[in-house]
């Protein structure tokens, strides 16, 4: 897979006098490939080889841990920073639940983190948001759903945002789905479902999402939203690439998923969600 990241994304880890140029010639060397580098405005463009067996350099941020190292391999002084296995974890203990996950078999996510958020505000995103996306082939929403998908690429992990309202949420479960159940996901396609997808179901028996691939069209976030609900997990990557593939919903999650994302980035990617 190939991934688009932009080199003030990329600076938001690595701390380095080396420029846009420099970077990708060196790190090419003997770290993942730069295939093209462009000059956009006052920033610049990078189009990256992601090689199968290195999901981990699926963001920005893995970019930038392997270039750190190899800059220095190199004679280039180069740090680390905003490294998110550093990063301080607050698991807001004492907050009240306003959601319940059941999740029928473990195997299905190996981690699996979630919160809800309270009266937010949607918007447009900020102008920067909104060029990092556009640039890196995502289409910009609002201000919520743009976070999930700028945090995807900055670190290379899947975020899923809902509707909280638009849920019956009184017990949400995660569980594989049976064959003839249908979906209508976001992109307003109804998918007809060969059974053993992993799906997440609401209070009311509506499937609402496809996990690690899109989610479902009822829980969609709009500009009515007040209260959402953010989903930061795994999933047993051989049943989403199959889903993925007889659907033909290649996606960025899907590819990223089915490559066993670091289960560690699950807490610190959340946090940065909520912040």
């Amino acid at each position: 897979m190939n991934i688009k990241i932009t080199d003030k994304a990329l600076r938001y880890f690595l701390d380095t006098p080396a420029t846009a140029e420099e970077i990708a010639k060196n790190v090419s060397q003997c770290g993942p490939t730069f295939d093209r580098i462009s000059k956009i405005e006052s920033d610049y463009f990078y189009e990256i080889e992601v090689i199968t067996n290195r999901i981990d350099i699926a963001g920005a941020q893995g970019v930038a841990r392997d270039a750190t190292a190899i800059l220095k391999q190199m004679g280039i002084k180069s740090t680390m920073k905003n490294d998110p296995y550093q990063e301080k974890i607050n698991l807001y203990q004492n907050l009240p639940k306003t959601f319940t996950f059941e999740i029928a078999d473990k195997n299905l996510t190996p981690r699996f983190t979630a919160v809800s958020l309270e009266n937010v505000s949607i918007s447009d995103s900020p102008k920067d948001t909104k060029t990092l996306l556009t640039l890196c082939g995502q289409r910009p929403i609002n201000n919520a759903v743009d976070i999930t998908n700028e945090l995807t690429i900055l670190y290379g992990m899947p975020i899923h945002i809902f509707d909280l309202d638009k849920l019956a949420a009184q017990k949400l479960t995660l569980r594989e789905s049976k064959k003839g159940e249908e979906i209508t996901t976001l992109d307003d396609q109804k998918n007809k479902l060969k059974g053993g997808d992993i799906i997440i179901e609401d209070g009311a028996e509506r499937i609402v999402d496809l996990c690690g691939i899109m989610g479902g069209f009822v829980a969609e976030v709009d500009e009515h939203t007040k209260n959402i609900l953010l989903v930061v997990p795994t999933y047993h990557p051989n049943k989403v690439r199959r889903t993925s593939l007889y659907l033909q919903k290649r996606t960025l999650a899907a590819q990223i998923y089915e490559k066993q994302p670091d289960p560690e980035l699950c807490l610190p990617v959340l946090m940065k969600a909520i912040k």
